[in-house]
């Protein structure tokens, strides 16, 4: 589950991204480029950090509510999106 907050500003996020789009449709593709990189550098961290700490697969899947083939799949993907 997120925090309540996080679940806010996402709406917000979206929502402003959706009137951006309205209005330029470049500065939205922009401003999704800008979201790809923040999420590969804080994702790639996160996955070295979950990496490090040596927690589960089980415990991480647990975590996020995904299936362990997910998790490794996804820990795998930021681990390669920040070279």
């Amino acid at each position: 589950m997120l925090p309540e907050d996080v679940v806010g500003l996402l709406s917000l996020l979206c929502e402003r991204l959706s009137e951006i789009d309205d209005e330029n449709p470049l500065a939205a593709l922009r401003v999704v480029g800008e979201l790809e990189a923040m999420a590969s550098s804080i994702g790639s961290y996160v996955a070295r950090r979950i990496a490090f700490e040596d927690v589960s697969d089980e415990a991480v899947a647990e975590g996020l509510g995904i299936t362990e083939d997910k998790t490794r799949s996804r820990l795998s993907r930021y681990e390669f999106m920040d070279r």
